[in-house]
Parts: structure tokens; sequence; C-alpha cells
């Protein structure tokens, strides 16, 4: 009904966060148990299960984030806050619906910031497309050599396992202090920042001999993906003269852009082989590096 969608909305619209993490992270615990399942039987149709999951994501995203971030009331100024179209969602006029929620979500965004912003979603785009392409055509030619056993199987369901807790961390510390959006990223900097730091650590001394290490590793690096979109969270949110909501936006965006483009670079990374291994401690040591730098720069901004 109508009054029950409305409740929805208004308790989606306090909890954004909470909502946004348990929405992404279901797919991730569902991938997991889908490829492990599907793995038992035939090894190959999981990995290629994982692959079309991957890639329905990716293609899923396309419609931008921000449109569902929206500001609540009383956030910023010279703008209304956002308001449900009749308090409901009209099943038949679906495309109509979200075309308004479009519009009505630029016109709650400065025209300072609307450029930058369409200029990112368009990067978002290219990189969703990007990815599609890296899954179908780039992945399956390493993966076909890790087809002993389930290990490619193993890889991925534990960086997802990872980038879950990766995901409901940042949501939870940015929807429990949601008034202090640039303090909840120097903790997810931070944190990213010793998780990257101990994989980096582990690959490099243990070489992944052992299946413990190999998944210790695997899961703080799928953790520490987190980090890096959060340096670019961070820089962009960082506008001088910006309305917590633009600052918001800033923060959906660059979320949308790091979030799917950091797995199928990391997977790749770990499904080269020895050979490429030394990519992987360079890719740890730049997530570590970053995020440390950026957590220091932003209080050294405050200091003077």
């Amino acid at each position: 009904s109508s009054i029950a969608t409305a409740e929805l909305l208004n308790y989606y619209h306090k909890h954004r966060g909470i909502v946004l993490g348990l929405q992404q992270s279901t797919s991730y615990l569902g991938g997991i148990f889908w490829v492990w399942i599907l793995n038992q039987s035939i090894p190959q149709l999981g990995i290629r299960v994982a692959q079309i999951k991957l890639a329905a994501i990716c293609a899923a995203s396309l419609l931008p984030a921000c449109i569902f971030l929206d500001r609540s009331p009383g956030v910023g100024h010279k703008h209304p806050a956002f308001r449900p179209l009749q308090n409901r969602i009209p099943l038949k006029e679906t495309i109509k619906y979200v075309w308004s929620l479009v519009r009505q979500r630029l016109r709650t965004i400065s025209w300072k910031y609307q450029l930058p912003v369409a200029v990112l979603h368009c990067a978002m785009v290219l990189i969703h497309i990007g990815t599609l392409i890296f899954c179908f055509f780039l992945i399956p030619a390493a993966l076909n050599r890790l087809d002993d056993g389930g290990v490619g199987t193993m890889i991925v369901a534990v960086c997802q396992g990872g980038e879950f807790l990766g995901r409901w961390a940042i949501f939870y510390l940015g929807d429990r202090w949601g008034k202090y959006v640039c303090s909840s990223q120097r903790c997810f900097n931070t944190l990213s920042a010793f998780a990257a730091s101990t994989a980096g650590m582990i690959a490099l001394f243990t070489r992944a001999k052992t299946s413990v290490s190999c998944v210790t590793a695997t899961f703080l690096f799928g953790f520490s993906q987190g980090g890096l979109l959060v340096l670019g969270a961070a820089c962009l949110s960082e506008m001088p003269d910006a309305a917590p909501g633009d600052r918001i936006d800033a923060l959906a965006v660059a979320y949308s852009v790091g979030t799917f483009l950091l797995p199928p670079i990391s997977a790749r990374l770990m499904l080269l082989g020895e050979r490429f291994e030394p990519l992987l401690w360079v890719a740890c040591g730049a997530v570590s590096i970053g995020s440390v730098v950026v957590f220091l720069l932003s209080f050294w901004v405050e200091w003077q």
C-alpha cells in the first residue's frame, strides 16, 4: 500500500547507510553461497557464475548511485529535501518515475557541482563497460589455469568476503556519524591502511605457500579495496564552500567508481600467478601509503 511504501521510504532516508549496506552486501553473500554450491558439482560452472554475477552487478550499477543517496531533511541549504512522488512507487510507470528521480536529484545539486558530477558519472559508465569486457575476455584465460580443486572459487569467495565487511564498515561509519563524514573517512582510511599493509606483509614473507596465508592475504586485500575508493571520496568531499549534501553526492560518485573498478583489478592480480605476485605487493602498498597520506593531509589542512 502507499502508506507502507511511504513508511519504508522514510526509514530508508533516515538510515540510508544501513539500508544501502544491506542491499549491496547481500549480493556478495549470495554470490559466495551460489559459487560454492555450484563448484561442488560443476567447478567450471561455478567460475562462470562468478563472472556473470560480477558483470550483472556492473550492468545494474549503470543507474547512478547518487539518485538514491538523497540528503536527509534539513541537510544543506537553498534546496528542498527529497520528497517521494505521491509517497508511492508506481509500478506501471517505472521509467517515468526513475526519470523524475533523476531530474529531482539534479535539482537538489548545486549548479556549481553538476558538471563535475556528470563527468564522473560518464567515467563510471565507461569503467563499467570496461569491467564487463574484462570479466568475459581477460579473466577466463587466467581462471583456466586455476581449475584444480576450486582454488579460483576460493579466491573469488574470500575476496568477496573481505569486500563484504569493507562495505559494511564504511556504510556503518557513514550512517553512524553522518554529520561527520570526514571523520568516518579518516577512520576507514586508517583501517584500510592497516589491512592492506598486513596483506602485503603476508604475501611478501610467505609467498602465499600455505592455505592459511593465501586466505588471509586475499581476505585482507578484499577488505582494503574500500580504502582506495575512500581516497577519491576524501579528495572530492573536501570541496571548499560545499554544502553537506553536495559532499555526500561526491562521496556517492566516488564510491560508485571505486567499488566497481577495484574488484576486477585485484582478482586479475591474484589470478595471474607467482610471476606477477610483486604487483599484488605494489597494489597493497599503494593502498596503504595512499590511505595514510590522505589521512595525514586531511589533518594538515585543518592545522593550517
